[in-house]
Order: structure tokens, then sequence, then C-alpha cells
């Protein structure tokens, strides 16, 4: 039970993580943290995970999937379409994510 907790803490801080850092206006190049994409990359790149689907949803949003045939292994990263750091509305960006970390999780299971 301890390693599902720790999974789904991970897996929900990856969907946070690129739903709050989804500002892509060159500032990450001098803030102290990592930039998301960095982050994401490094997420991909140590799990051997290779993009499978790209999809807009909500008003101009971008979902990317990243998993391995054979493995329950993902990162999905969201790039909110004129985003902040925020919880994204859904009456403003047309995505409930909430629902959208369900189904991520529901994937691990």
């Amino acid at each position: 039970m301890k390693v599902l907790k720790c999974r789904m803490k991970i897996c929900a801080f990856l969907c946070m993580t690129a739903v709050f850092a989804c500002i892509l206006d060159g500032s990450a190049k001098f803030a102290k943290a990592p930039a998301i994409e960095d982050v994401m990359d490094y997420w991909v790149t140590s799990n051997r995970l290779a993009k499978c689907e790209e999809t807009e949803i909500g008003k101009g949003s971008v979902l990317t999937k990243y998993a391995k045939e054979g493995s329950k292994k993902q990162v999905w990263n969201l790039s909110v379409k004129d985003g902040r750091h925020s919880w994204p509305e859904e009456s403003i960006s047309g995505i409930n994510v909430n629902e959208l970390i369900i189904e991520f999780l529901e994937t691990q299971g």
C-alpha cells in the first residue's frame, strides 16, 4: 500500500506540475528551478518512454502522453493555452483537470 500511495503522489505531481508550469515564454532559463520541459524530459527519458499520443483538448490546450508498450509507466504533459500558475477553471480552459488526473491514475491500476 505504501508503494501505491507513493506512485499516486508522483503521478499526481507530474500532472499538477504540467498544469501549473506550462508557460513557454522563455523565463524558465532564468529561474532557479528546472524548466518544466526539462522535468518532463527527465521523466520520459529515465522511464524509457516514447510519445504515443498528442491531442488538442479544451480550448486549444494540448495533452501529450508518453508510454512504453508492456508497461504501466506513463507521463502526461498538459500544456494549457494561456495557462498561468493556477488551477485552470473548466469554464475558461474547457478542461476538467480533476477528471483528467483521475483518468491518469486509473491507468496506473
